[in-house]
Protein backbone atom coordinates (compact mmCIF):
# COMPACT_ATOMS: atom_id res chain seq x y z
CA UNK A 1 0.00 0.00 0.00
CA UNK A 2 1.33 3.77 -0.79
CA UNK A 3 3.48 5.03 2.11
CA UNK A 4 3.86 1.50 3.67
CA UNK A 5 7.10 -0.19 3.78
CA UNK A 6 8.61 -4.02 4.17
CA UNK A 7 11.48 -3.57 6.69
CA UNK A 8 13.07 -7.14 5.85
CA UNK A 9 12.38 -9.89 3.09
CA UNK A 10 9.84 -12.30 4.01
CA UNK A 11 7.84 -9.94 6.66
CA UNK A 12 4.79 -10.68 7.17
CA UNK A 13 2.38 -7.32 6.93
CA UNK A 14 3.44 -3.45 5.63
CA UNK A 15 5.06 -1.04 8.11
CA UNK A 16 3.79 2.54 8.03
CA UNK A 17 6.57 5.24 6.51
CA UNK A 18 7.96 7.07 9.72
CA UNK A 19 8.15 10.56 10.23
CA UNK A 20 10.64 12.46 9.01
CA UNK A 21 10.74 9.96 5.71
CA UNK A 22 8.71 8.97 3.10
CA UNK A 23 8.03 5.63 0.90
CA UNK A 24 7.88 6.43 -2.77
CA UNK A 25 9.86 4.68 -5.56
CA UNK A 26 12.19 6.49 -7.66
CA UNK A 27 13.95 9.13 -4.80
CA UNK A 28 16.71 9.20 -2.92
CA UNK A 29 18.49 11.86 -1.12
CA UNK A 30 22.14 13.41 -2.47
CA UNK A 31 25.50 13.99 -0.47
CA UNK A 32 24.10 17.72 0.96
CA UNK A 33 20.80 16.09 2.30
CA UNK A 34 18.85 17.50 -1.31
CA UNK A 35 16.32 15.40 -3.06
CA UNK A 36 17.19 13.57 -6.44
CA UNK A 37 15.32 11.52 -9.18
CA UNK A 38 16.33 7.87 -8.94
CA UNK A 39 16.00 4.60 -11.61
CA UNK A 40 12.46 3.05 -10.58
CA UNK A 41 13.01 -0.60 -8.91
CA UNK A 42 9.91 -1.97 -11.19
CA UNK A 43 7.50 -1.77 -8.41
CA UNK A 44 9.38 -3.22 -5.67
CA UNK A 45 8.23 -1.57 -2.10
CA UNK A 46 10.41 0.92 -1.25
CA UNK A 47 12.33 1.65 1.76
CA UNK A 48 11.86 4.96 3.55
CA UNK A 49 13.82 8.02 2.10
CA UNK A 50 14.14 10.39 4.73
CA UNK A 51 12.40 14.10 4.08
CA UNK A 52 15.42 16.36 2.63
CA UNK A 53 16.95 19.13 4.26
CA UNK A 54 15.01 21.94 4.48
CA UNK A 55 11.84 20.28 5.29
CA UNK A 56 9.78 17.73 8.03
CA UNK A 57 6.90 15.35 8.72
CA UNK A 58 5.53 14.58 11.27
CA UNK A 59 2.86 11.83 10.02
CA UNK A 60 3.67 8.47 9.50
CA UNK A 61 2.71 6.76 6.19
CA UNK A 62 4.02 9.61 4.19
CA UNK A 63 3.58 8.03 0.17
CA UNK A 64 5.58 11.34 -1.46
CA UNK A 65 8.03 13.57 -1.59
CA UNK A 66 5.81 16.28 -1.36
CA UNK A 67 4.37 14.80 2.38
CA UNK A 68 7.13 17.00 3.12
CA UNK A 69 6.28 19.95 4.93
CA UNK A 70 8.78 22.79 3.61
CA UNK A 71 10.65 25.25 6.63
CA UNK A 72 9.35 28.95 6.51
CA UNK A 73 11.37 31.45 5.25
CA UNK A 74 13.73 32.63 8.12
CA UNK A 75 14.05 29.35 8.85
CA UNK A 76 15.78 26.42 7.85
CA UNK A 77 16.45 22.31 8.02
CA UNK A 78 20.11 21.76 8.03
CA UNK A 79 19.60 18.04 8.07
CA UNK A 80 17.52 15.53 6.45
CA UNK A 81 14.97 13.42 8.17
CA UNK A 82 13.21 15.81 10.54
CA UNK A 83 10.00 14.27 12.11
CA UNK A 84 8.76 17.64 14.00
CA UNK A 85 8.53 21.36 12.91
CA UNK A 86 10.98 21.71 15.37
CA UNK A 87 13.71 20.66 12.96
CA UNK A 88 13.16 23.98 11.53
CA UNK A 89 15.83 26.49 13.14
CA UNK A 90 15.25 30.05 13.41
CA UNK A 91 18.30 32.10 11.20
CA UNK A 92 20.96 33.70 13.70
CA UNK A 93 20.64 37.91 13.64
CA UNK A 94 22.64 38.75 11.03
CA UNK A 95 21.65 36.32 8.84
CA UNK A 96 18.41 35.35 6.54
CA UNK A 97 16.32 33.07 4.49
CA UNK A 98 13.84 34.19 2.18
CA UNK A 99 12.81 30.98 0.59
CA UNK A 100 10.89 28.29 2.24
CA UNK A 101 12.44 24.64 2.43
CA UNK A 102 15.97 25.97 2.65
CA UNK A 103 19.06 23.98 4.29
CA UNK A 104 21.33 26.77 5.38
CA UNK A 105 20.54 30.86 5.89
CA UNK A 106 22.31 33.46 3.67
CA UNK A 107 24.84 35.99 5.77
CA UNK A 108 23.76 39.15 5.63
CA UNK A 109 26.48 41.33 3.11
CA UNK A 110 28.07 44.50 4.40
CA UNK A 111 26.11 47.25 3.92
CA UNK A 112 22.98 45.49 5.41
CA UNK A 113 22.49 44.14 8.81
CA UNK A 114 19.55 42.19 10.73
CA UNK A 115 19.18 42.43 14.36
CA UNK A 116 16.49 39.87 14.83
CA UNK A 117 16.62 35.79 14.26
CA UNK A 118 14.65 33.55 12.06
CA UNK A 119 14.04 36.64 9.42
CA UNK A 120 13.55 36.06 6.20
CA UNK A 121 15.59 39.50 4.88
CA UNK A 122 18.46 41.93 5.70
CA UNK A 123 17.70 45.60 5.84
CA UNK A 124 19.90 47.87 3.91
CA UNK A 125 21.63 50.71 6.17
CA UNK A 126 19.48 53.91 5.97
CA UNK A 127 21.15 57.22 4.87
CA UNK A 128 23.80 58.20 7.69
CA UNK A 129 24.52 54.68 8.72
CA UNK A 130 26.88 51.63 7.54
CA UNK A 131 27.68 48.07 8.35
CA UNK A 132 31.34 47.54 6.95
CA UNK A 133 31.63 43.55 7.78
CA UNK A 134 29.30 40.42 6.45
CA UNK A 135 27.13 38.75 9.37
CA UNK A 136 26.12 42.34 10.77
CA UNK A 137 23.40 42.60 13.55
CA UNK A 138 23.34 46.39 13.54
CA UNK A 139 23.80 49.35 11.22
CA UNK A 140 26.08 51.91 12.68
CA UNK A 141 26.02 55.53 12.38
CA UNK A 142 28.75 57.75 10.15
CA UNK A 143 31.63 59.19 12.42
CA UNK A 144 31.51 62.87 12.73
CA UNK A 145 33.21 64.25 9.73
CA UNK A 146 31.84 61.21 7.28
CA UNK A 147 28.49 60.62 5.83
CA UNK A 148 26.61 58.20 3.82
CA UNK A 149 24.23 59.84 1.67
CA UNK A 150 22.02 57.40 1.09
CA UNK A 151 21.09 54.12 1.59
CA UNK A 152 24.34 52.19 1.50
CA UNK A 153 23.20 49.31 -1.31
CA UNK A 154 26.65 48.11 -2.31
CA UNK A 155 28.59 51.02 -0.47
CA UNK A 156 28.92 49.66 2.61
CA UNK A 157 31.06 52.71 4.19
CA UNK A 158 30.66 56.05 4.97
CA UNK A 159 32.48 58.59 2.78
CA UNK A 160 34.67 62.08 4.19
CA UNK A 161 33.05 64.94 3.58
CA UNK A 162 34.35 67.14 0.73
CA UNK A 163 36.59 70.20 1.79
CA UNK A 164 35.19 73.35 3.36
CA UNK A 165 31.81 70.87 4.70
CA UNK A 166 31.25 69.23 7.48
CA UNK A 167 28.68 66.30 9.60
CA UNK A 168 28.30 66.60 13.04
CA UNK A 169 26.68 63.03 13.40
Amino acid sequence: APGTYVARHGAALCLPCPAGHFCADGWALDGDGLLVRTQSMGGLIPLPTRCPAGTYSAELGNDSPEDCVACPPGSVAPLPGGDSADACEPCAPGHSQPHPGMPACHICVASQAQPLAGQPHCDVCAPGKYASAAGATECLDCLPGSHQPREAGSDPACKACPAGTFSAQ
